[in-house]
């Protein structure tokens, strides 16, 4: 039992990291088309990683349900209280 839920841990997180891969690749082109505008190669490429994001999306959303960060772009932690401010006996 818990070695399967460590093995779904493990797919999920695989399936997470790929996902910031892309998302990083896409930023790096992004980066180089601000200053190529006009760089077919460098657009092609971008358009590329951009099917692949949103086919991993997609299968994330489909196993695990929707992840607003994933969808959003946005990352919710930041609007949590930091570990400093939490205290140290909630529970």
């Amino acid at each position: 039992m818990i070695a399967e839920r460590e093995e779904k841990m493990f797919v999920k997180s695989k399936l997470r990291r790929k996902i910031s891969k892309i998302e990083f690749v896409m930023h790096d082109i992004a980066l180089f088309l601000d200053t190529h505008p006009k760089d077919m190669q460098a657009i092609k490429h971008y358009e590329l990683y951009q099917g692949k994001l949103e086919e991993l999306k997609k299968e994330y959303e489909r196993v695990y349900g929707a992840d607003k960060a994933i969808r959003e772009g946005t990352w919710t932690w930041i609007e949590g209280p930091w570990p400093w401010e939490r205290e140290y006996n909630e529970e």
